[in-house]
């Protein structure tokens, strides 16, 4: 079986992983409870909780401008516009349906492509904007755990002595990053590939950037949650932390299931299920439809621009 059966196998069965703990968390639950706890969320926290959302993708575009400039080293060929549109192409449909390396890098190709950019390059851009990823939940996850991971132990089977190392490595790791950045200015040697990383100001801004959209994320979480929860910003974003990297390790596309059952145990209630829909609905599906959008609108345009040279050359050579 090829490589990309595997992953495709992957994908699959951790996608049924995720669907059946999003099911066993939901069955618990009558649903006219649930529906009654959705119709009851404050239109002031959805649009509060819009607003951040809105504010974790202006986050996520910087980072993606960051990571385009970085592999462009010192050219410009890609506007600011199509980076824009990529970033909410790629990440609103990467986000929700899993495998983003595989969904958003698919999607980066075929219009960073139409830009002039090479694959090398797109997969340059995939690797610093991973990386980026890397940095915010290390960062801001490492202080959220430090802060209130005692209340993850128990879904994690870790001891609270376990959670705080956990939280110190991953601060610890991200300070070193903009240290390294700033003195090792060589590429670095990874077997035949050579990493060449980043000025130590574009380090700056990545970590900040990246920072700033999990904080945004966990806030879209907390704006939800403030009607039928008085847990701390703090403690949700440590157990948003959680659910993340639980899904991480599990590999299950966009946390489905596993935020669920981490937060209804955490924080029961059928208000919480109703305040998670809505935190779904608003950083996942949201996303999707308008990625989607622009997506479609993209490759159309593409197409009619293609046929366009296509019809110019034929009048050329005649």
């Amino acid at each position: 079986m090829s490589r990309r059966h595997l992953l495709l196998a992957l994908g699959i069965v951790t996608a049924l992983l995720g669907a059946y703990l999003f099911y066993s968390v939901l069955r618990r639950y009558d649903f006219q409870e649930v529906a009654q706890s959705l119709r009851s969320v404050p239109l002031g926290h959805v649009a509060l909780a819009v607003a951040l959302m809105a504010g974790s993708f202006a986050c996520i575009a910087a980072m993606e401008a960051l990571a385009v400039r970085y592999a462009e080293n010192g050219r410009r060929a890609v506007s600011a516009s199509r980076i824009l549109r990529t970033t909410v192409a790629a990440l609103g449909i990467g986000h929700s349906i899993g495998l983003s390396a595989l969904s958003s890098g698919a999607i980066r190709y075929r219009m960073y492509s139409r830009a002039g950019l090479g694959l090398a390059s797109i997969g340059e851009i995939i690797l610093f904007s991973g990386t980026s990823v890397g940095l915010g939940l290390g960062f801001v996850g490492g202080l959220a755990l430090l802060w209130q991971g005692d209340a993850l132990g128990q879904f994690l089977d870790l001891s609270a002595r376990d959670i705080r190392l956990l939280g110190g490595a991953g601060t610890g790791l991200t300070a070193l990053y903009l240290p390294l950045c700033a003195l090792v200015r060589r590429p670095l040697r990874l077997g035949s590939y050579r990493l060449r990383l980043p000025s130590w100001p574009a380090a700056a801004a990545q970590l900040l950037f990246s920072s700033l959209n999990y904080v945004c994320v966990a806030g879209v979480l907390y704006a939800a949650l403030r009607g039928f929860s008085d847990a701390p910003a703090a403690k949700v974003a440590a157990l948003y932390v959680g659910s993340e990297l639980s899904a991480i390790i599990a590999h299950v596309p966009g946390s489905w299931g596993v935020l669920e059952y981490i937060f209804t145990r955490a924080l029961p209630g059928h208000g919480v299920v109703g305040a998670l829909l809505v935190f779904r609905a608003v950083y996942y599906l949201l996303p999707l439809f308008v990625g989607l959008a622009v997506w479609l609108f993209d490759e159309i345009a593409g197409r009619r621009l293609a046929r366009g040279e296509r019809r110019d050359m034929k009048v050329l050579n005649a």
